[in-house]
């Protein structure tokens, strides 16, 4: 995701996608890195299942405190009913 924002902040979509033979059930996220609090998840974003080949659709809002590059990582914390994993989505923004 990259975003340049002059208004105060900004919505965009990622995707996360399963490509194993599993369903997966997504239990949590988390922002992390230097500039993770410039990102959050829009309201009503739920956890959800995700079928094999399927995709879900996370909506991020970018509303950065500074100008300039602001980067981030939206990780993925889901289980497959077997054990958990995590993925990691990375996320820029530009602050104007």
């Amino acid at each position: 995701m990259g975003l340049d924002v002059l208004v105060p902040e900004a919505m965009q979509s990622v995707e996360f996608s399963n490509t194993g033979n599993w369903p997966l059930r997504i239990d949590s996220y988390e922002f992390l890195g230097q500039d993770a609090g410039d990102f959050r998840l829009a309201s009503g974003d739920a956890l959800s299942f995700v079928e094999p080949g399927q995709t879900h659709e996370i909506q991020v809002v970018f509303q950065p405190s500074a100008t300039g590059a602001r980067t981030a990582t939206l990780r993925v914390h889901y289980h497959d009913g077997v054990e958990p994993g995590q993925a990691d989505i990375p996320l820029t923004g530009n602050g104007i």
